[in-house]
């Protein structure tokens, strides 16, 4: 069985193609984003299949836009 990727606030802005601050307003601004996991007090994480998911239905609408 594949194990979970987890993508810390850096790796998921690079990901996405946006920056970290832009992360952080869509974690606060959009309702369907996906939300992060604190793992400890100092970590925090996103699974990446939560964010395939996301990309995966922004496309689908054909609203790849936030």
């Amino acid at each position: 069985m594949p194990k979970e990727k987890l993508l810390r606030p850096k790796q998921t802005a690079e990901m996405l193609g946006c920056g970290v601050s832009t992360l952080w307003r869509w974690v606060k601004t959009l309702d369907n984003f996906p939300q992060p996991k604190k793992i400890s007090s100092k970590i925090t994480v996103w699974k990446e299949s939560d964010l395939l998911s996301w990309i995966e239905q922004k496309f689908s609408k054909d609203e790849f836009h936030a």
